[in-house]
């Protein structure tokens, strides 16, 4: 979707468990989630930044935009603070969706996002950090082949932190498309290493 700089909502389900994920010329502008860990309020209840008892004062706090717009109302939340909440509130989706076994998902490029509905969202940096924290067993099972070419996409590396062994791997592919086995003969690390590394590289864009 980010690749293709393709618009719409890619909804994704898992028996009761429910998320759509809208997308705006490839970008993730917003995210819901039928999750009750994924609410603003108790995202604040669990990070210490309203109380129970401050909690029932707030006239539907369950609805997202009326609880947030309350708060910045009484003076409790900036305008920074506002867009800082929803923003975590989507990446914690992202992560939680990523974490899923199995489910369906399909999507629509009809189903949008209202105008004026954006947040930023980093999630190359979801999705590296979600690549360094699989095993090594699930990645490998994820290659067709040991002979697959890889080479370096358009996309800048600029505000992703690689590791020396991900930025060795990247910096090696400027030139040329290579193999796993391409990439193990110039790099002083193991085949699982190197493809682990492919991996997150490939998996972040």
């Amino acid at each position: 979707i980010a690749q293709a700089h393709v618009s719409g909502s890619l909804s994704v389900a898992d028996k009761e468990r429910k998320c759509v994920i809208y997308f705006r010329e490839g970008r993730i502008v917003f995210g819901v989630s039928n999750a009750r860990n994924s609410r603003l309020y108790d995202i604040m209840l669990r990070n210490g930044r309203i109380t129970k008892s401050d909690l029932v004062k707030i006239p539907n706090f369950a609805n997202d935009f009326e609880f947030a717009s309350y708060l910045e109302v009484k003076k409790l939340l900036t305008e920074v603070q506002y867009d800082h909440l929803f923003t975590e509130q989507i990446e914690g989706i992202i992560v939680d969706v990523l974490t899923w076994a199995e489910g369906a998902w399909s999507f629509s490029s009809l189903k949008r996002c209202r105008d004026g509905l954006a947040f930023q969202v980093d999630p190359r940096r979801l999705l590296l950090e979600y690549g360094r924290c699989l095993h090594i067993d699930a990645v490998l099972k994820r290659f067709r082949s040991l002979d697959e070419r890889f080479h370096r996409s358009e996309a800048e590396a600029t505000g992703v932190n690689l590791s020396s062994d991900e930025g060795f791997v990247l910096s090696r592919t400027d030139a040329q498309s290579l193999t796993v086995a391409d990439i193990t003969s110039v790099a002083a690390m193991t085949r699982s290493n190197a493809l682990h590394s492919i991996y997150k590289l490939w998996l972040c864009g």
